[in-house]
């Protein structure tokens, strides 16, 4: 059987498996004995005889690799539901050597149609994280197993569930046919009750590091906001003053006052900061200072009163010395 024959053969098997050949420059030649399994393989692929098809095929594979007839293996194993062997094929077939017909571009095109019934016809895998580990995953209101396992699903959109007896959490995944999909399930962190806060000193040295903490927080705020914005607000005021002075325009003077008022607000935004944290350290302080010392020393007992303002979300305190 000459050339000529061997690509007649080869274009006919491709049609017969929907794969429709035009003539171009050959790229490899097929043997004798791979155009003969090639089309025994087509033929039993039409006539439904799939595993049959298969191993011709792979026959046909032996001899040498061709991209068409790996094409035609990853269709016949799709028809018998080996959906990862063919979606290995499929990619095989873009990475072996050409025949002349089908032309490359043709059998790429193939292998997007094709990969496009495995979206659609085959089962997707789905693969769920959950944190914390503990917890049960239950997937379109199935039987709620441990998370850390895979769900083999249609394609299509789940709704996954994730609890750990005292929370839970739902999603919705989309999941595309011989792909893998990867989701995670995170519940939120659950605020521990706040302690209740005694009276007497126990509650002095609570609410005093509670106001100290808040101080050097606040603090570290100021420092930041000085370092970073008030000193570029400082450096564009000096840069445009600079530039006033070269060139006395208008434009420019109008330029240096917005950028001298522009520095003046952060000034005052840090010296605020800076008393405000000063304040609330020197309060917290101050609290803990008598709910370790005052019992001793002193007579004097505290009381601590907190009023909050509706209107500025302010938590004032009082202090009061009671005699």
């Amino acid at each position: 059987m000459g050339r000529r024959l061997a690509c007649a053969l080869l274009w006919l098997a491709c049609c017969g498996v929907g794969v429709c050949a035009q003539a171009q420059a050959q790229t490899v030649s097929p043997s004798e004995n791979q155009t003969r399994l090639y089309l025994a393989g087509a033929a039993a692929y039409e006539a439904g005889q799939h595993e049959t098809a298969i191993a011709h095929f792979r026959a046909a594979l032996l001899l040498g690799e061709l991209n068409v007839v790996r094409l035609g293996l990853g269709r016949a194993m799709f028809a018998t539901g080996d959906c990862d062997g063919a979606k290995l094929q499929y990619d095989l077939a873009l990475e072996g050597p050409a025949v002349s017909s089908p032309t490359t571009a043709q059998v790429r095109a193939k292998v997007d149609e094709y990969r496009a019934d495995l979206r659609a016809g085959c089962a997707g895998t789905l693969e769920i994280a959950c944190h914390p580990e503990q917890m049960d995953v239950s997937v379109d209101g199935g039987e709620a197993q441990p998370c850390g396992r895979s769900w083999a699903l249609p394609p299509g959109s789940h709704t996954v569930r994730g609890s750990d007896g005292n929370a839970s959490i739902e999603t919705v995944v989309h999941v595309d046919g011989a792909q893998t999909v990867r989701a995670e399930l995170t519940l939120p962190a659950t605020a521990p009750a706040p302690a209740p806060i005694e009276s007497g000193a126990d509650a002095r040295l609570v609410w005093g590091a509670g106001l100290g903490g808040a101080g050097l927080v606040g603090l570290g705020l100021s420092v930041g906001i000085d370092v970073t914005v008030l000193n570029d607000q400082v450096a564009a005021y000096d840069r445009a003053r600079t530039a006033f002075a070269a060139n006395p325009t208008e434009g420019l003077r109008a330029d240096a006052k917005t950028k001298r008022a522009s520095a003046d607000d952060a000034r005052l935004w840090v010296l605020a900061g800076y008393g405000l944290s000063g304040a609330l350290i020197a309060t917290g302080a101050t609290l803990a200072a008598l709910a370790l010392f005052g019992a001793e020393e002193s007579r004097a007992e505290t009381a601590l009163s907190f009023r909050v303002s509706s209107d500025c979300g302010v938590v004032l305190v009082d202090l009061f010395q009671l005699w």
